[in-house]
């Protein structure tokens, strides 16, 4: 996909990524529904929060929100880098379009 630097964009991407990242998790069963349902917010919430929080303090807010929901859940270890493993597409998008998204 060729990026051509608008937020608009950049912001549609994200939440596609963020989609995609809910889509393989529901696939895996790893999560019962009340969980999935708990992650869907979280998420939301992440989307919401690229548009009042700097730059240089999304990723980390992206970070900590997933953290922060495998801790809130008492989700195994395996089953935490299971679903940081999936989440990969959405960190390598956040690393490389930061800077466009948070103008």
């Amino acid at each position: 996909m060729i990026f051509d630097g608008t937020r608009a964009i950049a912001m549609k991407v994200l939440a596609q990524q963020f989609n995609s990242f809910l889509t393989r998790v529901k696939e895996t069963g790893l999560l019962t529904a009340p969980q999935f349902t708990d992650l869907i917010a979280r998420v939301e919430e992440l989307k919401e929060s690229s548009e009042r929080i700097g730059r240089k303090d999304y990723r980390l807010v992206v970070i900590g929100g997933l953290v922060g929901f495998f801790l809130e859940h008492g989700l195994t270890s395996d089953i935490a880098r299971t679903l940081f493993h999936l989440s990969g597409e959405v960190f390598l998008y956040l690393a490389r379009h930061l800077p466009e998204l948070l103008k």
